[in-house]
């Protein structure tokens, strides 16, 4: 399968990151995502071009990328900050402790591991 993918890559096929089981109620939320861009650099993505994939590249393919996907004045203003630099090490978000803030719509909803305003833990 890894050929097929390698093969799409080189062609310039526009890959995006993207997994239907988000909400799925027996894994922890994102883990398949984070599952899906450890696959994709393991199938010869730089970590760079797996973060592209999963939110520039996810948001083209949607048709969404005048509203989401880059950091931009007029944008929705969704993003996290975090420790460590996603661009060297994927594996950053397998622990939550590496997430700093989230913002959603612009605001702030996650500080150090905390969800505001749910008093609940990410």
């Amino acid at each position: 399968i890894y050929g097929m993918f390698e093969m799409a890559k080189e062609k310039g096929v526009k890959i995006a990151m993207g997994s239907d089981t988000v909400r799925d109620r027996t894994t922890k939320y994102g883990e398949y995502s984070i599952r899906e861009m450890l696959a994709m650099e393991e199938a010869g993505m730089t970590a760079l071009e797996v973060f592209t994939s999963a939110t520039k590249t996810a948001s083209e393919v949607l048709g969404l990328d005048c509203y989401i996907g880059t950091i931009e004045e007029g944008k929705l203003g969704d993003f996290i900050i975090v420790n460590v630099n996603p661009a060297e090490d994927l594996k950053l978000f397998m622990n939550k402790e590496n997430v700093k803030y989230i913002f959603q719509n612009g605001q702030l909803k996650v500080k150090d591991g905390q969800m505001l305003g749910f008093g609940g833990i990410l």
